[in-house]
């Protein structure tokens, strides 16, 4: 026997309400544990002292890392330039993180649609 069709109580879509949370947690978790995880595979020395634990001789010469200038300003503008990346990411999911809070999915549906038809990959 087949039971008749029901009008559900609520639209079919995923809870925003219950995925941020959770996908925030899980980022969080996974950002951990790799953070961890390349932690304890890490085998180089940071210190005169873990090195002379290891070793079990005295640390005689510690030779500082030289850089030069050049070598400090390419440094820097690489890490300014992948924080600046970051920066852009993380402002482009937050826009969309509140478009889907507030229910603006088509607005934002329509907006990619003039981005993809301005450049010709829409027809």
């Amino acid at each position: 026997m087949v039971d008749p069709a029901e009008v559900p109580d609520a639209p079919f879509r995923p809870s925003v309400k219950r995925a941020l949370p959770a996908s925030l947690g899980l980022g969080l978790a996974l950002a951990l544990g790799l953070s961890l995880g390349l932690n304890f595979l890490d085998t180089s020395f940071t210190s005169v002292g873990q090195l002379e634990r290891q070793g079990n001789f005295p640390v005689l010469v510690v030779i500082p890392p030289l850089t030069t200038a050049a070598e400090r300003n390419r440094k820097r503008f690489w890490t300014s330039l992948v924080a600046t990346c970051y920066g852009a990411y993380f402002l482009v999911l937050l826009g969309m993180v509140g478009i889907l809070v507030t229910g603006r999915a088509q607005a934002f549906k329509n907006i990619f649609l003039k981005i993809f038809k301005f450049f010709h990959l829409v027809t």
